[in-house]
C-alpha cells in the first residue's frame, strides 16, 4: 500500500511542495516521500497502542523502494506527535510532542435511555467501527451472550448490518450507531476488541 500510494503522493507534492510530511503510525510512504523531497517527516499517532512492534517486515516489503532511494531502512521521523494521555502512556515510550486527545464520534438523535442508567448494570460491547459479519462478529456475539447470562444490560455500538443481526438474535439488547460520548458515562464496563481509539 505504501509503495502504491507513493505514486500519487509524488504527484501531489509536484503540484504543491510541502515543507513537512506528516504520516500516521503505518504511513511508511510519508517517510519515503519526505526523504525524496529532503524535508522532515513527522509521525502522528492516534491511538493508545504501543506501535513499536508493528513495523516488523515493513522494511523487507519496501526493500525495492528503499533501494531506489539509497536507503536500507525507513528513515526515523524528525518528530513524534502523540495523543496518548500521559496517565496511560508507557514509561519507556519514545520522546514525543504530546497533544491532548479529544474524543469524537458520529452524532445522532439522543434518546433518554442513552444518558440514563437503567436498573441493571450497563455494559458496552464493541468491536469498533470495522465490526461486521466477517470481522469481530463472533467475538461480539459471544460477549453479548455471556453478559446477558450475567444479567447485564448490553449496548452494542455497531454498523447497521451488524446491529440488525445482533438484535434479531438477542431481542433485548440495544444495538446500532449511537454517540459513545453520551452512552459511555452510563456504563459500568466497556468490553472491546483492544482498538486504540475505543480504548482512548
Amino acid at each position: 500500500m505504501a509503495a502504491e500510494s507513493l505514486v500519487t503522493l509524488r504527484e501531489v507534492a509536484a503540484a504543491w511542495r510541502p515543507d513537512v510530511v506528516i504520516g500516521g503510525p503505518h504511513a511508511y510512504a510519508a517517510a519515503l516521500l519526505a526523504h525524496e523531497l529532503s524535508v522532515p517527516w513527522v509521525r502522528h499517532t492516534w491511538t493508545a497502542l504501543d506501535t513499536r512492534g508493528i513495523h516488523i517486515g515493513s522494511e523487507s516489503e519496501l526493500a525495492p523502494e528503499l533501494g531506489r532511494l539509497g536507503l536500507d531502512r525507513i528513515p526515523p521521523p524528525a518528530m513524534l506527535i502523540d495523543n496518548c494521555p500521559p496517565s496511560i502512556r508507557q514509561a519507556d515510550a519514545a520522546p514525543a510532542q504530546q497533544i491532548r486527545y479529544i474524543p469524537v464520534n458520529s452524532q445522532c438523535t439522543t434518546e433518554p435511555w442513552m444518558y440514563t442508567p437503567g436498573e441493571r448494570r450497563r455494559v458496552c460491547v464493541t468491536g469498533g467501527s470495522m465490526a461486521a459479519r466477517d470481522n469481530n462478529f463472533e467475538l461480539i456475539r459471544s460477549m453479548v451472550r455471556h453478559l446477558r447470562a450475567l444479567g447485564a444490560e448490553v449496548v452494542v455500538p455497531a454498523p447497521q448490518e451488524t446491529a440488525d443481526a445482533l438484535r434479531a438474535e438477542f431481542g433485548d439488547i440495544r444495538a446500532g450507531w449511537f454517540p459513545l460520548d453520551v452512552v459511555m458515562p452510563t456504563c459500568a464496563l466497556v468490553a472491546h476488541h483492544a482498538g486504540g481509539l475505543t480504548g482512548l
